[in-house]
């Protein structure tokens, strides 16, 4: 739709016509802008039936998960906070430690013992 707004030039020669001149150029712009509403309102109700689609998800609809896109975006992280007390054991232990043979006496081998 193109939209013509008048010139001042066209609204001062319909002025010097007469008055039926000035209702016609009125009648027309008025008739533009109602065109021009109606396809906003279109519009309008395009993009709201957009922005429903867009909102839906597996979560808060029917649709299944494999719909939901690239958009999701997944949890990786725990939610648990780490607590107050340090990680490992007790100050001044050593610990054990199994220590490497050059001759095991016992290999395995896919979850068989070969002797």
């Amino acid at each position: 739709m193109n939209f013509h707004m008048p010139t001042d030039e066209e609204i001062h020669i319909a002025f010097e016509q007469d008055e039926a001149s000035v209702m016609a150029l009125f009648h027309e712009v008025a008739a533009q802008v109602s065109e021009v509403a109606q396809q906003l309102a279109k519009q309008g109700d395009i993009l709201q039936e957009l922005q429903a689609r867009l909102a839906k998800s597996s979560r808060n609809s029917s649709k299944p998960p494999s719909s939901d896109g690239y958009g999701k975006v997944k949890r990786t992280q725990s939610l648990r906070k780490a607590g107050a007390k340090p990680n490992g054991g007790q100050p001044g232990h050593d610990g054990q430690t199994l220590r490497a043979l050059a001759h095991p006496q016992k290999l395995r081998v896919r979850s068989c013992i070969v002797r």
